[in-house]
């Protein structure tokens, strides 16, 4: 690169000044001029983070409006001469309208404003931003206010070394910028006193891809400090955090960084410097300085970040989080399943909490019910049971009672008619009616309750009402039993018996059958009555009688089942099963 002369320089400045606008002096509405002075290159971090934040955010803090000017003084190329030129040019561009405010960012631009504060402006307040044991040893004037950051380069260091404890090894990594060089001149006073524990590897001013195939290389127990790599030894630019990027690709150790932007991007972390709150304080004090509302600090500290770090590299490098500083704050850690859905565990919560309610619910009314049905049956049963025996006690007096009278009324009615010849014809049609009534009487009895069940049995009692059906109507009934064992219970018994009762009854009264089949059988352990008929049948839609549900309910009550299955035109077949045991229930 081709430097400038002296006589070059200061023929710009003249010229410079020559083409300035004339202007007035400053009316109080006049906007705010704020000079900016770049140590070295307007874009080099971190201080380009710093002034860009810094303009955004006097903007927004004063009502009227601010003209910014900035320059670069190029510290690697600065010299005596050089420097008589830029206190020159400045005169000169600022010789109208002197800046309101002096921001010196970095120690060579504030050294040059101190060094020749009788030169440039010496009534204009002015703020010296630089690294803390630099600036302070500067001899700041009345109107002057030192800025740095709380984190040193010290801190820089043991902050990386407490988190690694078996380091035993340092690589530096730096550009070949003149802010780099300043960089590395610092850090290699900072590691004299590391003299004899760490070995210090230095990474700079040289091509980055042999920077890259140094980093590489690196053996376990090394740990990178990495501060700023704008450009390289042969020119090269890398703009942002590209170089960062590129080290953290191929690393085999881990990166630490000093500022805050650089988290998240590589670097471990630890107590870092933040961009954004130094432009903020400078921000706060240049518009308090513009304002005239500060009472002018000597110092002013900007304070670093809590102990911060990447969650994903403390994953990615093995380092426990005890080791962290008490206080540490770690970022970019997944969220958790509740920080992550709660609203949607919430809502999934409340709606099972109201189902479980709900179905709590449901199920004390299914209890409820469950009981109301199991009284129902209790009381069904004991009305069934009381009906059964009514019907016994009725058919036992007409039995025993009225049979038995009806029977002598036909004797005696039978004797009188041998005595009288002119009344025999009367006698006689008379014992026939008593004798018709009587056999009523033992019918109707019989149909009350059947007490050849108790008697003689189920299978006996069955024979003799399906002979009785047979008989009184013009219906073919046939009957087959099975295996069916010889001790039934009786409430088996007699409710399988009144099943097929019902079913002749409804055969001979609904069916217009001809013939009518009747089985009985063991089915395992329950007994099975069949009654099939080849009558009209009925549509399975129509709800039974009074007949069919007593004969429903008889089957239930002993725990069995009853079906029927018909159809118009295709007879009628009702079917009971009843477990063999359910007597003794």
């Amino acid at each position: 690169m081709t430097r400038v002369g002296t006589r070059e320089r200061a023929a710009f400045v003249l010229l410079f000044a020559m083409v300035l606008p004339f202007s007035t002096s400053a009316s109080p509405d006049a906007p705010k001029r704020v000079l900016i002075v770049h140590s070295f290159a307007r874009d080099a971090a971190p201080y380009a983070s710093v002034a860009t934040t810094f303009r955004s955010e006097l903007t927004k803090q004063l009502a009227a409006p601010v003209i910014f000017d900035e320059i670069d003084l190029h510290a690697d190329r600065h010299d005596a001469e050089s420097s008589q030129a830029v206190i020159a040019f400045l005169n000169a561009r600022f010789a109208k309208q002197p800046p309101d405010v002096i921001v010196a960012l970095a120690p060579p631009a504030a050294q040059l404003f101190i060094t020749h504060r009788d030169q440039l402006f010496p009534s204009v307040p002015r703020l010296l931003m630089g690294e803390e044991r630099i600036v302070r040893k500067l001899v700041a004037g009345p109107n002057d206010v030192i800025v740095f950051p709380q984190v040193g380069l010290h801190e820089f260091i043991e902050g990386a070394l407490h988190v690694r404890p078996d380091t035993q090894r340092v690589a530096v990594v730096l550009g070949a910028a003149a802010l780099d060089q300043y960089w590395a001149d610092a850090l290699q006073r900072e590691f004299e006193q590391y003299a004899g524990r760490l070995d210090v590897l230095w990474l700079h001013g040289q091509p980055f891809d042999e920077i890259v195939q140094a980093v590489a290389a690196l053996p376990p127990n090394t740990l990178i400090l990495y501060s700023t790599l704008t450009v390289d030894s042969r020119g090269v630019v890398f703009e942002g955090e590209n170089a960062l990027a590129a080290l953290r690709a191929i690393t085999p150790v881990p990166i630490f960084g000093v500022v805050e932007d650089e988290l998240g991007r590589g670097i471990v972390g630890g107590v870092l410097a933040s961009e954004r709150s130094a432009a903020i304080i400078l921000a706060d004090t240049v518009r308090s300085m513009l304002t005239g509302s500060l009472a002018y600090a000597r110092e002013v500290v900007v304070p670093s970040t809590p102990p911060t770090y990447d969650w994903r590299e403390l994953e990615h490098w093995g380092i426990d989080e005890s080791l962290l500083p008490a206080g540490s704050v770690v970022r970019f850690r997944p969220p958790s399943v509740w920080e992550q859905h709660r609203l949607t565990i919430l809502a999934v919560v409340a709606v099972i909490a109201v189902q479980a309610v709900l179905i709590v619910l449901l199920l004390l009314q299914r209890l409820r019910r469950r009981r109301a049905e199991a009284e129902v049956m209790r009381m069904s049963a004991r009305l069934i049971s009381a009906h059964e025996e009514e019907r016994r006690r009725l058919a036992g007096e007409l039995h025993d009672d009225f049979s038995q009278r009806l029977a002598r009324l036909a004797i005696d009615a039978s004797q009188l008619g041998s005595h009288a010849d002119s009344d025999a014809a009367t006698a006689r049609t008379m014992r026939d009616e008593l004798i018709r009534i009587s056999e009523d009487v033992h019918d109707l009895s019989y149909r009350l309750h059947p007490s050849i069940v108790d008697d003689l049995g189920l299978i006996a009692a069955l024979r003799a009402e399906c002979s009785r059906t047979a008989r009184s109507s013009d219906i073919e009934v046939d009957v087959r039993v099975g295996d069916v064992p010889e001790r039934i219970a009786p409430d088996v018994a007699l409710c399988l018996f009144r099943v097929a009762q019902e079913s002749l009854r409804n055969v001979v009264r609904h069916a217009h059958a001809r013939s009518v089949a009747v089985s009985l059988e063991r089915i395992g352990d329950a007994l099975r009555l069949v009654a099939s008929d080849d009558g009209k049948g009925f549509a399975q839609e129509r709800r039974g009688g009074l007949g069919l549900s007593s004969m429903r309910e008889r089957v239930r009550q002993l725990g069995g089942r009853l079906s029927v299955d018909s159809a118009p035109g295709r007879g009628t077949s009702v079917t009971a099963s009843v477990p063999l045991a359910a007597g003794a229930q």
